[in-house]
């Protein structure tokens, strides 16, 4: 079956169809708005922040896609998942079937941030792609990166979007000729080495391959486009709109590489030897509009204190300690769990302890833990001499509570 008829015809349909959805693609038109989260808080499972594509920031511009590299610091942190539970962080593009980097792997939380380096392959298509980033719990990283779409039939959502690389296209519409035996520019491909002219079956195949994927993605386009508008629907549609225009431009290339080979054929059959090919000229690359990015900073949730249960553990333990400093060094094994307290269970603990100096200091432990800010005027009412109350404020620096 010869591909090209439906090709064009598909392409047609799609040029009709998202035309006016995917406005913010044409030269005319008004750019994209993205919302970029940064810092980002991934509920209470994971944390990322200064993200950095290829030394460019949170936006990183190029002509041409690629591999880039990238980096930022992390901090896994995921309070109510399973202690023996085993998390990844994954990274890719909105849209994709798979994550394309694995950042973490290991037990529900880290103390502190750590930098996370890694790489991007952005594909050779103008267009925009949103950096996203999800949290898994796989057996091993390389299962992690499969997981992508697990539970999330899209990918993760808009919400999860950290970073955006814009591939422009080619600046001016300048036709760039090709030798008609190669199927190559002169002296290789702009932009790469020299690309290996594909045969008639391989480009047929990769042809067939991603009408597939094209139709699906029109009927999913169709679908959305007869339900009502809302936020998440729209969301949706962009991204949706997205990949088709990278299958679209894709299929483009594929369409002038197949022209090519067909031209050659023929030529060869038909013995034209008397006169030389036709020079094909591959078409302008579109330029794409530079998206509005929009910096959000993440919602901090806030943490979870201790249970019922876990509360009356540590209670107990205290009450089992026999001096003040086996005392602490239970306390300081529940914090070390990255626990968090109320003020009424940091006073239950403070009662515990029987010597005011002793008290002070526990103080000066639990305060950054509390997650109800201004708690300082009613641990003091824990104590009855004033010299005590001071050192408590000096522990604390006269603060006590929470902060993100």
């Amino acid at each position: 079956m010869n591909p090209l008829p439906r090709l064009v015809a598909s392409t047609a349909f799609l040029a009709a169809l998202v035309g006016p959805i995917a406005g913010s693609m044409s030269a005319s038109a008004q750019p994209m708005r993205i919302e970029v989260y940064e810092p980002f808080y991934d509920g209470g499972r994971f944390s990322t922040k200064g993200l950095n594509l290829d030394g460019k920031g949170l936006l990183l511009e190029v002509a041409r896609g690629g591999r880039f590299a990238a980096s930022l610091e992390l901090q896994p942190d995921c309070r109510d998942c399973n202690a023996n539970a085993q998390n990844q962080v994954v990274v890719g593009l909105a849209g994709e079937g798979a994550a394309q980097a694995c950042l973490w792997s290991g037990g529900v939380r880290q103390s502190g941030w750590t930098q996370a380096k890694f790489s991007l392959d952005i594909p050779d298509v103008p267009g925009i792609y949103e950096v996203r980033a999800r949290n898994t719990q796989a057996r091993s990283c390389q299962e992690a990166l499969g997981q992508w779409r697990q539970g999330r039939p899209g990918g993760p959502g808009a919400d999860a979007t950290i970073g955006v690389v814009v591939v422009y296209g080619d600046p001016e519409a300048v036709p760039v000729v090709l030798d008609p035996r190669s199927g190559n520019p002169p002296g290789g491909r702009p932009g790469g080495g020299n690309r290996p002219r594909r045969e008639m079956r391989e480009l047929q195949r990769l042809i067939d391959d991603n009408l597939v994927t094209l139709d699906q993605t029109q009927q999913q386009i169709l679908a959305l486009a007869t339900k009502p508008a809302n936020n998440g629907r729209t969301k949706q549609m962009k991204d949706l709109t997205i990949r088709a225009r990278a299958l679209t431009g894709e299929l483009m290339n594929l369409q002038a590489d197949l022209k090519v080979v067909i031209e050659d054929v023929v030529d060869r059959e038909a013995n034209k030897t008397q006169r030389p090919p036709p020079i094909p000229v591959t078409p302008p690359r579109p330029r794409v509009v530079k998206p509005q990015i929009v910096v959000i900073a993440g919602t901090v949730p806030t943490p979870r204190p201790l249970s019922q249960g876990e509360q009356a553990a540590l209670l107990d333990a205290l009450e089992k300690a026999t001096f003040p400093d086996s005392q602490k060094n239970a306390l300081n094994d529940v914090i070390q769990t990255g626990a968090f307290f109320t003020v009424g269970q940091a006073k239950e603990i403070i009662s515990r302890f029987s010597f005011e100096p002793h008290k002070a200091e526990v103080v000066g432990m639990l305060c950054p833990l509390i997650i109800e800010n201004g708690a300082l005027p009613q641990l003091l009412t824990m104590f009855t001499f004033e010299m005590y109350k001071q050192d408590a404020r000096n522990r604390t620096g006269n603060r006590c509570g929470w902060t993100p």
